[in-house]
């Protein structure tokens, strides 16, 4: 489940019930973590069941971006010339971790496309 809020000259307020559903409860400090484009919100204190669970959620939102990305890029239709993505000192797939590059890979992304959208900064996820 998403919520879409705007950040205001006030701040960004989360709904009462994002923070229900989130079982949260009045009272409850709150850790946040500000990354580059994303912001993670964990409860202050977690017993181990509720850390490795805040886990296995965050690793589900990676999956389900890591699969949108997928999307947009399409299936890799093979170059005719053999795929040279990413093989230029210049291509932003150099600047990509090698873990993440070789997910795409093996999903059978289209490196090409990656790399095209690396390099025109396009909006691909929201509207």
């Amino acid at each position: 489940m998403k919520f879409i809020k705007e950040i205001t000259s006030r701040g960004l307020l989360l709904p009462l019930v994002a923070a229900r559903l989130a079982k949260f409860k009045a009272g409850d400090k709150v850790e946040y973590r500000p990354l580059k484009g994303t912001m993670v919100v964990l409860k202050k204190r977690m017993t181990a069941l509720e850390l490795l669970t805040a886990v296995e959620q965050l690793q589900g939102v990676a999956s389900e971006l890591l699969f949108h990305l997928h999307q947009v890029c399409g299936p890799c239709e093979e170059c005719e010339d053999g795929c040279l993505c990413g093989e230029t000192e210049d291509s932003p797939l150099q600047h990509l971790p090698t873990d993440l590059l070789l997910t795409f890979a093996e999903a059978g992304t289209c490196l090409g496309e990656l790399e095209e959208y690396l390099i025109t900064e396009d909006i691909v996820y929201g509207k």
